[in-house]
């Protein structure tokens, strides 16, 4: 059987680099080049050289593949790499290997004394290349020579995860033709084939590389058999792949369904979209029908041939502009963007927000009372925009941060304000006031702010502590006496008559009278969640200063005891995930020192670790750091805590 290449990357290690800067930060280290996950981001500048030195007796490389830097702006667009076995003398190269460009890169490569191959990444930073010729060596010098064009003013050099494919050196079989990348390496882009291709893991690398049309199937495998048999030579039509690559997809999948959300469509019938990255701009086939041959082939064509209208997803739209719970506050969608909020008759204040967004859901509830405190005043409106269920028009709209705040006055519609105060009610109303273009009365308006955020403020409270009172009943109210439990039940039932009611005094009596009903209930769920931590615990050592954590450490080396650290936060989703797993593992190897580190309790020691991300796992002996994992994966934290004992 033919000998395969695998993948070296564990083999190398960065011998030297001239792309850092003083204030780069370790998680976009170029480090970050030989593992799957995080980008290097390199100083502002290019033609960066790298040196990579192999830890064997050496290497032969047949394939090099580059993956673009996630969520960057300046991925790179050309690398030139060396192959040598002398370590490179990076001072001693001649002045034109210094200032590469992309343009002269491969020109360089053809008269240079020392010749260098080159890896040129499409339009998303993707390039994979197969080396002809097979050279064995000790050291790898890669120069990042150029980035893709962009808007940021000081461009950088983003690279991604770097596969290098090939053999150890003491086991080269004889050079024979491999073709692509093994499957089996999982480290290549997935070839598209002519037609629909089903979603894969890279397909937003495509996207980002070509536009795209995307066949959703419809909910019914009915319904799938019949557009898929339809649109099948729409897909193989020479003259659309040549410009489209074409995607089959399943509205059940995850992707797919990120995907719907994107352009405002349900999935649950058949549908034809194109999508195009590079602009942002958005197609889709008529909805009135299910695509066919025909109207899907004219839908392609009138792409290609540039007369197809843009898609603008939009909400439906409120009855009367206003919120169903709010009438004061007004809402925008995209298709009302222009009478709501350029309304010329109006200054609109517009909140454009998602509910995912923590500062947007701080600031919300104090918009709608904004829209209470001057639904009087005619030429007023206070007004939200969802950008999750709305294409934001970028002319008015360009920021890409939420929340985003702004005032359109009237008359000048084209010139908004952009809000950038505290956000409190009272702030709030007296910027609106010294920007308004008809002014109000500013001390009614204050009073009235003042009374609404008191009960909203109390209100606040009072969901909090009614939301904690049902979770701690739930897990311990059988802990509680016949007296407890009813006068529990008793001041829940009050502080709920009470809760949405503009009294403030009464709302905060209530409020009172709860929390003093609910301290045996507090007490006996703060004794649950003691003993339920000890039982997750097992042997796991929980470390609260960071003198504990230095004497573990020291004992540990004593010993010469593997240490196995857990950098979690109590916020963390994942952390939570495995947590159960991480004590069970204590257990099952009970000659290994497992601890936990909350990263918000001791912020100075995990800072001083490293620590990026949670969960953050540390393997250690000796005092030294032999591996580290970032993430929540049970099987790679059993394989590596094996691997290290």
């Amino acid at each position: 059987m033919t000998q395969q290449p695998t993948l070296l990357n564990e083999h190398f290690s960065v011998l030297s680099y001239t792309g850092s800067s003083q204030n780069d930060m370790p998680e976009y280290a170029v480090a970050n080049v030989l593992k799957q996950g995080r980008p290097h981001c390199s100083a502002v500048g290019k033609n960066w050289d790298l040196v990579l030195e192999y830890k064997g007796d050496g290497f032969t490389l047949t394939h090099v593949v580059l993956h673009p830097p996630p969520n960057c702006s300046c991925p790179v667009r050309t690398v030139a790499f060396w192959i040598s076995s002398d370590k490179p003398q990076l001072d001693a190269y001649a002045s034109k290997y210094s200032a590469l460009s992309a343009e002269k890169t491969t020109e360089g490569a053809k008269d240079a004394h020392d010749p260098f191959l080159v890896l040129v990444t499409d339009n998303s930073g993707y390039a994979e290349v197969e080396l002809n010729e097979w050279k064995k060596g000790k050291y790898l010098h890669l120069k990042f020579v150029e980035a893709h064009p962009s808007d940021d003013p000081n461009p950088n050099i983003d690279v991604g995860w770097l596969p290098l494919i090939g053999f150890d050196g003491a086991n080269t079989p004889a050079h024979y033709k491999i073709g692509d990348v093994p499957e089996a390496l999982n480290c290549a882009r997935k070839k598209l084939k002519r037609g629909f291709n089903p979603l894969c893991s890279d397909f937003i690398d495509h996207l980002r590389s070509a536009p795209s049309a995307i066949l959703f199937t419809g909910s019914s495998e009915e319904q799938k058999k019949k557009v898929v048999a339809a649109l099948g030579s729409v897909a193989e039509n020479s003259e659309f792949s040549a410009k489209l690559k074409f995607f089959e997809a399943n509205p059940q999948d995850q992707l797919s369904q990120r995907l719907l959300q994107m352009v405002g469509l349900s999935g649950d019938a058949p549908a034809l979209v194109i999508l195009d990255l590079s602009t942002g701009k958005k197609y889709v086939h008529s909805t009135d029908q299910d695509p066919t041959t025909e109207s899907a082939t004219q839908f392609c064509k009138s792409y290609t041939a540039g007369t197809l209208s843009e898609h603008v997803k939009s909400a439906k739209r409120p009855a009367n502009d206003r919120h169903p719970d709010h009438p004061s506050l007004y809402v925008a969608t995209a298709n009302s963007f222009k009478e709501v909020v350029l309304n010329p008759a109006k200054d609109v204040l517009l909140d454009v927000y998602a509910d995912w967004c923590g500062p947007c859901q701080a600031v919300g509830p104090i918009i709608i009372l904004l829209a209470d405190v001057l639904k009087d005043h005619p030429s007023i409106a206070i007004a939200k925009l969802d950008c999750d269920a709305n294409d934001v028009d970028r002319t008015y709209l360009p920021e890409t941060s939420i929340p985003n705040i702004k005032l359109f006055p009237k008359g000048k519609k084209e010139e908004p304000i952009k809000y950038k105060g505290a956000r409190s009610l009272t702030d709030f109303v007296k910027w609106l006031h010294d920007n308004a273009t008809d002014k109000f009365d500013l001390e009614p308006a204050l009073k009235k702010a003042e009374a609404l955020q008191a009960v909203h403020e109390i209100r606040e409270q009072a969901e909090e502590l009614l939301q904690a009172v049902e979770v701690q009943f739930k897990a311990v109210g059988d802990k509680l006496s016949d007296k407890d439990k009813t006068a529990v039940t008793e001041a829940v039932d009050k502080l709920k008559a009470t809760l949405h009611g503009e009294d403030a005094e009464a709302l905060k009596a209530k409020f009172e009278a709860l929390g003093a009903a609910s301290t045996e209930l507090t007490n006996q769920y703060k004794k649950f969640l003691v003993e339920k931590e000890q039982k997750e615990l097992k042997l796991v050592k929980k470390v609260h200063s960071n003198e504990e954590y230095k004497k573990h450490m020291d004992e540990a080396k004593e010993k010469k005891q593997l240490v196995v650290i857990d950098w979690f936060a109590t916020w963390c989703g994942p952390c939570k995930k495995i947590a159960p797993l991480y004590g069970e593992l204590s257990e099952q190897h009970p000659d290994v020192l497992f601890l936990k580190v909350d990263v918000d309790e001791l912020s100075d020691l995990s800072q001083e670790a490293g620590v990026q991300c949670m969960p953050t796992f540390h393997f250690m002996k000796n005092g030294e750091l032999l591996d580290s994992m970032e993430g929540a994966s049970p099987q790679e934290l059993k394989e590596k805590v094996q691997k290290h004992k």
